[in-house]
């Protein structure tokens, strides 16, 4: 399936170069995993629904958990109005399917923070928009998401998970 159509646009205005992997669908890192990426270069993008309707998209690598109150006092709003974005959403607002959410993203109401781990990778696999497609592109093509932020976003798994 072709790379949505907000992401080709943004990536080649800004001169990005960019590769793109087509597969069988896949939404897990164990999937992708199988699939022959990386795991240590793949970057997973989550979208939420902020307390005033807008939409956040979160870059970070695909082995780390997100920071909820780091996302959340970002965009100014509380950890409490900070929701995942449903499928049929991500579909209407973004035209991407679950599983296959991608950064490159330039519209209206839409936010996107960057975890600062992702910009120094060398290559990144992200979410193009779709499942049975994958994003190739340098680290340093985070930086041409125009309006982007980039922040502490992630805490690794293991701080993540806490002990009795």
């Amino acid at each position: 399936m072709p790379l949505a159509p907000v992401s080709a646009t943004l990536l080649a205005q800004a001169q990005v170069a960019y590769r793109l992997h087509e597969h069988a669908e896949a939404h897990t890192t164990q999937q992708f995993m199988a699939l022959g990426f990386p795991v240590q270069q793949m970057v997973k993008t989550l979208a939420f629904q902020a307390g005033d309707g807008g939409i956040v998209l979160v870059a970070l690598c695909a082995a780390d958990a997100v920071d909820y109150g780091a996302v959340a006092r970002a965009v100014g709003t509380s950890r409490a109005k900070l929701t995942p974005l449903g499928e049929e959403l991500l579909r209407e607002r973004l035209g991407m399917q679950a599983g296959g959410v991608g950064p490159f993203v330039q519209q209206d109401g839409v936010r996107v923070l960057v975890d600062r781990q992702v910009p120094a990778l060398p290559a990144v696999f992200c979410g193009s928009g779709e499942r049975s497609s994958t994003l190739e592109v340098a680290g340093q093509a985070f930086s041409a998401i125009a309006g982007a932020v980039l922040g502490e976003f992630a805490k690794p798994v293991d701080a993540a998970v806490k002990g009795p």
